[in-house]
């Protein structure tokens, strides 16, 4: 079991031998995860609104049909 852990390992390591890495400066890292932060932000408000926007149709729905009886 050890044996082929270090296998893959090495295995891993050969592959990162060729490769260049692309290298940024570290302001423009973090305005890539800003930028980032910012699309997931507005994809959570955006269905957090129609998460409310529903919520509060079946609450009106719900005390209409039971505030009637």
């Amino acid at each position: 079991m050890l044996n082929e852990d270090k296998d893959q390992n090495e295995l891993e390591e050969d592959d990162d031998e060729g490769r260049e890495f692309k290298t940024i400066p570290i302001s423009e890292a973090v305005r890539l995860q800003k930028l980032e932060r910012d699309r997931r932000n507005k994809e959570f408000h955006e269905k957090l609104d129609k998460l409310k926007e529903k919520t509060a149709k079946l609450k009106k729905e719900y005390e209409e049909k039971y505030k009637k009886k």
